[in-house]
């Protein structure tokens, strides 16, 4: 007992008590059974489908494990170990939890939008930039598997991911960053200081080495960075970006920080600026909590976070005037991130110009209003750190 459709062949098993389809593509012979009849002439349609349009693939590559095509993809990453270790947290703990068992042909448009769904109504629900970030993991997934042959396009992105809210920048002020410099383990007086006043990530600052310290021409070289995989500590690992390779140059004030620095605690020419009381590499994590956070919340009445130190420098610059060109080439970062960034303070400071040319009308006499201009970026006295 059989049926004819136009493309590959549906017939009855009686031994199977199925109902089998079947075609044949490139040499091979490829088959399902169903339940029932209209099954297998939907699933034969859909096959002939696939081969019109030319973007069939054998169905043995459809069915591969999501899970099984996500380790192939992963061997081929060329990646820093620390976002191999950030990005296999993601994919263990969120990805592979929900994918993991699923063909690769079942992860479609509608699969996508459940998985973010299930993340979004999770108890308590992920940060809306968690579930960004399993979204683009699992697409780069189906676009390796893309590129193997294995699925024959990629599904539309998922349209129901959370809205990235951009945080309000919370940063220490020059004040509050002497102040905490003033109050934490001298050890760790000039560490924060320099990335106060440099604007350098926090692993370029711990992975710095002496011989990349110029004092004699007020300069100090980024080569370098010092990078925590799992708790593993590794000196000299690449920066984060080529950008990052820069030339900082040091204000004065550091200058004698680092001086004082290098002298009190012996830093030898080819040791670290800045090291534990054993000279072992800083972990930032035990020193965030053991030495940071304590002192931070003690002087300033809030915590931020160590990577947040950087954005003193950079905030006080723009107040300044400086340009994000230049912000951009010294903190080793795009002209892009920085407008991101820094946003508010950038258009905080237009406004500051444009008040300066009325400034400048009224000095004429020419008329106009006197402006009021914005405290937060008058130079105050002392506001460059405690006198020497």
């Amino acid at each position: 007992m059989g049926s004819r459709v136009k493309f590959g062949q549906v017939e009855w098993r009686e031994d199977k008590q199925r109902w089998r389809a079947r075609y044949s593509q490139k040499g091979r012979r490829y088959e399902r059974s169903f339940r029932t009849e209209a099954e297998a002439d939907n699933w034969l349609q859909e096959e002939a489908t696939r081969v019109l349009k030319r973007d069939w693939v054998p169905v043995e590559d459809r069915r591969r494990r999501f899970g099984d095509v996500a380790e192939s993809w992963w061997g081929s990453r060329s990646v820093e170990p620390s976002t191999l270790a950030r990005d296999r947290s993601v994919m263990n703990s969120l990805i592979l939890e929900f994918f993991g068992d699923m063909d690769l042909e079942e992860v479609d448009y509608d699969a996508t939008r459940r998985f973010v769904h299930a993340l979004n109504r999770a108890d308590p629900p992920y940060a809306p930039a968690s579930v960004h970030k399993a979204h683009q993991l699992t697409r780069q997934v189906l676009r390796y598997a893309h590129r193997q042959g294995w699925i024959s396009g990629l599904p539309h992105p998922a349209d129901n991911l959370p809205k990235l809210r951009r945080k309000q920048l919370d940063v220490l002020s020059l004040e509050e960053m002497w102040a905490v410099a003033e109050a934490i383990d001298p050890r760790y007086r000039a560490l924060v200081v320099f990335v106060g006043y440099t604007g350098c990530r926090i692993g370029e600052a711990l992975g710095l080495r002496a011989v990349n310290l110029d004092l004699m021409h007020r300069e100090v070289h980024i080569v370098e960075d010092l990078e925590n995989v799992s708790g593993a500590l590794r000196v000299g690992a690449p920066l984060k970006t080529e950008a990052s390779m820069r030339t900082v140059p040091l204000a004065g004030v550091l200058v004698d920080e680092l001086q004082r620095h290098l002298e009190q605690f012996g830093v030898g020419i080819d040791s670290l600026v800045f090291s534990g009381p054993t000279g072992a590499p800083i972990n930032l994590n035990n020193w965030r909590k053991r030495h940071w956070q304590p002192t931070v919340e003690a002087v300033v009445g809030r915590y931020i976070v160590p990577s947040k130190l950087r954005h003193t420098q950079i905030t006080l610059l723009v107040s300044m005037g400086a340009s994000v060109t230049d912000l951009a080439a010294q903190t080793g970062n795009s002209p892009r991130v920085i407008h991101n960034t820094y946003a508010q303070q950038i258009a905080a400071r237009k406004r500051v110009m444009a008040d300066l040319l009325d400034q400048a009308t009224v000095d004429l006499g020419r008329g106009g209003k006197r402006p009021q201009f914005d405290p937060t970026f008058r130079s105050e006295p002392g506001s460059m750190g405690p006198d020497r």
